[in-house]
């Protein structure tokens, strides 16, 4: 019989998978706008595009996104990091992230959410579900436009080595920096 020395954890028990991606949400409604740094967010299909993001009811930016059932998804690259990151700690209730981290608004597509200037990617969603579990609900998002900045853009679509996205592990963030091997490889 083989020694087995893992340990099964029963409390707590956490979702266990990384990395995740880290990315600053932009929503708004008539009055205002606001930025959370959210790394529960993903793909679920991609023809259509769907990709989810999920929020605590009592964070500010949830009523946001659920009156208005819009939000963008911003790709912060590894300088921003220090942003993101104070983003996710502190409220907009009470600041204006974009002053107060010196971040541009950029108005691409009217009656949406404005896009951060320093992401380099952006994923435009309308929400199409709320799925509501423990303390995070999920919305849906379906995908109805791609903003892609013209440098980071290649024709085979290779945008990890311009754009230097930040992946989230267990309180941890890491940089994705080295590849190891392409789809279908082997």
């Amino acid at each position: 019989m083989t020694n087995i020395k893992n340990k099964i954890l029963t409390d707590p028990i956490r979702a266990s998978l990384y990395p995740v991606p880290v990315t600053l949400v932009t929503c708004e409604n008539k009055d205002r706008d606001n930025i959370i740094t959210i790394s529960w967010t993903g793909i679920l299909c991609s023809k259509p595009p769907i990709v989810y993001i999920s929020i605590r009811p009592e964070r500010f930016s949830y009523n946001l996104v659920k009156d208005t059932n819009k939000y963008v998804i911003n790709i912060p690259s590894v300088d921003l990091l220090p942003i993101a990151d104070k983003c996710g700690n502190i409220s907009g209730r009470t600041n204006d992230k974009f002053e107060k981290f010196n971040l541009s608004r950029m108005k691409v597509i009217q009656d949406y959410p404005p896009l951060i200037s320093e992401c380099k990617h952006h994923l435009i969603c309308d929400v199409i579900d709320i799925i509501e579990f423990g303390v995070h609900h999920s919305f849906i998002g379906k995908v109805k436009y791609e903003y892609i900045n013209t440098d980071c853009y290649e024709s085979d679509n290779r945008l990890y080595d311009k754009l230097s996205p930040i992946a989230y592990c267990r309180k941890d963030y890491m940089q994705l920096s080295k590849k190891i091997g392409h789809y279908g490889f082997f």
